[in-house]
């Protein structure tokens, strides 16, 4: 993801329907990742960045192995952690239920807080729509199909130099570049990229960070097996040139018993994030994540976790679970076990489920959750950005989706009970969620 802005100016201002501003009247240079506090509707509001503290190296041993970094945090006592969570009322929200076309959003793919403050959103309906920094609508460009400005599956947006947005269309592996008032500067396809291409957002060198993804099939013990590797490559958005960066193991993938092919149960697919000059990469089968660039591997990043071995209530659970739970039937659930029955079984939980770096370059780790126990939080591990510390630990609602993180907010999609989408700004705060209104 792009470096968000240190700061941004709030001012009062007439909002269409759809847009929840908050801090009006407020210049939010005080709550910047250099520090401040304000005091709004009686709360003082205290940014992460007044109070962050150094981060807590908890014993790590450093050594080097042949110029490879390997940085071990051993156990890490998560409880001695500083804890963060999102404040409650957020500094903008978009979208409604009812109203204005430009603020009802379908299915939010990505959005993306260029560093005037302005937030880029695409979403299913392939279009690319623009909000200035209070919220508030400036302009919409891109519909679905294959011509110039129009788009198959816009899956990212990002902001480049002198304020144009990039899209990258994954589903035509095409670069498209628009103006800060909406007009279409250029197009081109990255034909060496044709195929599963996913971004992983634009690098510190201004050359985007992508997943070419090549899949083989192969019998294993009989049975039908897609295993699927991830070419990592840096692609320069001006010139369409494609550099090699490393290629791992993305996941496996098993027929079942309709001819459908899927991972393990309980498997999850390996995970990306961006990092400078390259990637963080984990197979979420250990508690380790390595870094990789140009240069090659760089940094091997462990710890110590929970016990994750599968016991048969564990698997039973799931099983009731996919079933309708505690609407399951006894055919559902003869059902699903006969399906299950058809798949292997990972033999642990994954030890974690997502990987993101934020606007600083730290290290976002977020727990694996068990569905069938699903306690409807999300909880991350942060680290400093060369892995050696260990900042805090953060938690929120699993109804919001993080897009993008900064040094002391984070941007993302949040779906309410009606299943209203919005794109929403919140302020990281220490402590235990609160409502600042």
């Amino acid at each position: 993801a792009g470096r968000a802005a240190e700061s941004r100016d709030v001012s009062l201002s007439q909002q269409p329907s759809g847009v929840t501003p908050v801090f009006q009247n407020l210049n939010a240079r005080s709550m910047s990742r250099r520090g401040g506090a304000v005091a709004l509707g009686g709360f003082v509001i205290v940014a992460i960045g007044a109070c962050e503290p150094a981060p807590q190296a908890g014993g790590a041993s450093v050594r080097d192995s042949l110029g490879v970094r390997i940085v071990d945090h051993g156990d890490i006592d998560i409880s001695a952690l500083p804890q963060w969570s999102l404040e409650v009322k957020p500094v903008v929200s978009i979208g409604v239920a009812e109203g204005d076309d430009a603020y009802q959003l379908f299915g939010v793919i990505d959005a993306h807080r260029s560093g005037d403050g302005s937030i880029a959103v695409v979403d299913r309906s392939r279009s690319l729509r623009v909000f200035d920094s209070l919220g508030v609508h400036v302009w919409t460009t891109g519909r679905r199909g294959d011509g110039p400005g129009e788009f198959g599956w816009p899956q990212m947006v990002t902001e480049l130099s002198g304020d144009s947005l990039l899209v990258w269309d994954v589903a035509h592996s095409r670069l498209t570049v628009f103006s800060a008032d909406g007009a279409l500067e250029r197009t081109s396809t990255v034909s060496d990229l044709l195929g599963d291409s996913p971004s992983l957002g634009l690098g510190a060198s201004g050359r985007l960070l992508n997943e070419h993804r090549v899949s083989e099939r192969t019998l294993v013990d009989g049975r039908p097996v897609i295993s699927t590797d991830s070419e990592v490559v840096l692609l320069d958005v001006s010139g369409g040139e494609v550099t090699f960066v490393g290629r791992e193991f993305l996941v496996a993938q098993f027929e079942d018993r309709d001819g459908n092919f899927g991972p393990a149960t309980f498997a999850v697919p390996s995970v990306f994030a961006l990092a400078p000059g390259g990637y963080w990469y984990g197979n979420t089968q250990d508690h380790e994540v390595r870094r990789v660039t140009t240069s090659g591997l760089e940094t091997v990043l462990r710890w110590v976790g929970s016990d994750r071995a599968i016991s048969e209530a564990d698997y039973q659970a799931l099983l009731h679970l996919w079933a309708g739970g505690s609407a399951a039937t006894p055919g559902l659930e003869r059902s699903m076990r006969e399906y299950g029955r058809s798949m292997p079984r990972a033999k642990r939980f994954p030890a974690y489920a997502e990987l993101r770096t934020d606007g600083i370059d730290r290290l976002w780790v977020r727990d694996y959750v068990r569905a069938y126990a699903d306690d409807g939080t999300r909880r991350w591990t942060v680290f400093s950005a060369d892995g050696t510390g260990v900042v805090a630990r953060l938690f929120h609602s699993a109804s919001f989706r993080p897009v993008r993180i900064g040094a002391d907010w984070i941007l993302g999609v949040e779906t309410d009970e009606f299943d209203v989408e919005r794109v929403v700004l919140r302020e990281i705060v220490l402590g235990s969620e609160r409502d600042s209104s």
